[in-house]
């Protein structure tokens, strides 16, 4: 949905920045200024329109701190063994703590299917042991197979190729 407004509006911007009047334009140092502006003109009014668009499909579960509460894996619930696991989405960005690296990636969420991509995941480097390693890296796998989203008051949960995460909302 998000992309079909931007292609749109991208394809409004153009049409209306090249005109639907077909006769010779004379090129000049005054034509060529007066296309800058416009353009210009044109640019500044599609960022505006895109701003508004994206202001239209504000995702619910932004700007909140949310804690792991637990997985469902295979149809199981697992919770975390030790360490915090936590999410912050804000601005199409998303990061936290996933037991002992802190990580990072972009995201996209429609609000009117409920779906949520993300893309370019990556950690700090420090080197965790044992269960945590695993655990840590099961819920970075997750989080890169997130088709859906879940949300109430309280709740987030992020629907994955293997299973659910699920986090509760929380204070920092």
């Amino acid at each position: 949905m998000k992309w079909n407004i931007v292609i749109f509006l991208l394809a409004a911007g153009f049409l209306f920045a090249c005109g639907g009047d077909d006769s010779p334009k004379r090129i000049g140092k005054s034509s060529s200024q007066s296309s800058k502006k416009q353009l210009k003109n044109d640019t500044a009014s599609l960022d505006k329109l895109m701003e508004e668009a994206r202001a239209a499909q504000k995702v619910p579960f932004e700007k909140e701190y949310w804690k792991l509460s637990h997985f469902i894996i295979d149809g199981k619930k697992m919770k975390a063994s030790s360490g915090t696991l936590d999410a912050t989405f804000k601005n199409g960005r998303l990061d936290g703590n996933s037991g002992c690296n802190r990580y990072f990636a972009a995201y996209m969420a429609d609000t009117l299917q409920q779906s949520i991509t993300i893309r370019g995941l990556a950690s700090t480097k420090k080197g965790c042991q044992g269960s945590l390693a695993a655990f840590e890296r099961r819920f970075q796998r997750m989080l890169k197979s997130a088709k859906k989203y879940e949300y109430s008051n309280n709740t987030l949960s992020i629907i994955c190729d293997q299973g659910e995460i699920n986090f509760l909302k929380s204070i920092k």
